[in-house]
């Protein structure tokens, strides 16, 4: 936790227009303000740290494109070239912010779980359009020629359920209704992207832990050119569910390892930079955290993962500022409260981000709460143990240290 802060994750809004199965974040209307956006960036890069890099995330930053393109130049003009980044689920994309974020030389993270058949699962539009849009249907006056009969209809159909947004942009972007694929959403904007720099970050549940390396085969064989995954936060995993992580991890390390050997196009491995800091010496342990999070009330808070607590019961944990940084006392305090749990810090698989939903938004038992975060420690050791075999191995070749901007790295240390 004492790490110094070099990242900033920035929720623009928790609106979103799609509703994921594993999804944490607490529904919500509130957009951040430009002025708050922007002062938050200013502060952020007025720290004193190194290596720097900004995230947005949500809700879909997308749907607020004006905000995001003006935060982008800001940063870009008045803090140079740092890394900047967004999480997406692609559905809004259009030549337009395609474009823009690539000249910007923002990386894009698309959210996808896989083939369709497994990405549709968990991953659907919201049910809905919104009440205002709804309003507006049923009392906007008819248009010459239409019948009386078809403007009753229109006037007495029953409204999709689901929650309001106000925002006629929004509207204008928002995907119909159920019954449309995410998946075909997504691979149709695709074309918009130049996929040799485009991430798939999926996410995987104990459910489909056994899928993973076909997921991960399927997303390479689209030519993305890196890929991430996490395990779903809001999930108890049992033991047979962790083994079944293992059992893709090696079937991944395997495949990997003969794209190497043969000398095929590589994926980036998006998740592995941890452990290979770890390995190599250049990190020397996974714990601490060196993230803040840019709500979109204009407060900073500790963790990302306190999204999940609806607006007003996450204001308590706001971090207070202390002239040009961040108040220490209140950000230990959380953390505090999370390791009683002996939930500590770690940039790999962090127990804090689990602690923080079930204690504080699912509002789990105690007893439910050690259980939840043993699951995940068990987890974690389990994907670090895997994980660690496998990095290992693929830090002997040059072509994966090169991929992975290790090129200074010899063998001997690769190996060690």
């Amino acid at each position: 936790m004492a790490k110094s802060i070099n990242h900033l994750v920035i929720y623009l809004s928790s609106i979103c227009n799609m509703k994921c199965a594993y999804c944490y974040v607490s529904a919500g209307k509130e957009i951040i303000k430009e002025k708050s956006l922007l002062a938050g960036i200013d502060f952020f890069c007025g720290l004193k740290s190194s290596g720097k890099k900004i995230t947005f995330l949500g809700g879909e930053p997308l749907l607020h494109f004006r905000l995001l393109e003006n935060a982008v130049r800001h940063i870009r003009k008045k803090h140079g070239d740092f890394p900047v980044q967004v999480f997406t689920n692609g559905t809004v994309l259009n030549k337009e912010t395609a474009r823009f974020l690539q000249e910007e030389a923002v990386r894009i993270i698309v959210s996808i779980d896989g083939p369709k058949e497994h990405n549709d699962v968990y991953r659907k539009f919201s049910d809905s359009r919104s009440q205002s849009s709804r309003h507006r249907l049923r009392t906007m006056p008819p248009c010459s020629g239409r019948s009386q009969s078809s403007r009753h209809r229109l006037r007495t159909m029953p409204p999709c359920s689901g929650r309001s947004q106000s925002s006629r942009h929004r509207l204008r972007t928002m995907p119909p209704c159920s019954g449309r694929s995410t998946f075909d959403a997504l691979a149709g904007k695709l074309k918009f992207l130049d996929m040799g720099k485009i991430v798939a970050s999926l996410v995987v549940t104990p459910s489909s832990a056994l899928s993973l390396y076909e997921s991960v085969l399927f997303l390479y064989g689209m030519g993305f050119a890196g890929i991430a995954w996490s395990p779903d936060i809001t999930a108890v995993w049992t033991q047979d569910k962790i083994a079944d992580i293992g059992v893709s991890i090696l079937k991944i390390r395997k495949h990997y390892l003969g794209l190497i050997r043969q000398e095929r196009r590589l994926y980036e491995i998006a998740n592995s930079y941890e452990i290979i800091g770890k390995i190599t010496g250049h990190v020397a342990s996974l714990s601490g955290c060196n993230s803040v999070l840019l709500a979109p009330d204009g407060r900073f808070y500790p963790c990302d993962k306190l999204t999940a607590l609806k607006a007003g019961a996450m204001r308590r944990f706001a971090l207070k500022i202390s002239g040009k940084n961040f108040d220490a006392g209140s950000r230990k305090k959380f953390f505090e409260k999370a390791a009683f749990y002996s939930a500590k810090p770690s940039c790999a698989m962090c127990p804090v981000g689990v602690f923080a939903y079930h204690a504080y938004s699912a509002e789990s038992p105690l007893k439910e709460i050690k259980a939840v975060l043993e699951s995940h420690r068990k987890l974690s050791r389990a994907v670090e143990e895997g994980m660690t075999a496998f990095i290992k191995d693929a830090l002997k070749f040059e072509n994966f240290r090169k991929l992975h901007n290790i090129c200074n790295l010899t063998t001997k240390t690769a190996t060690r």
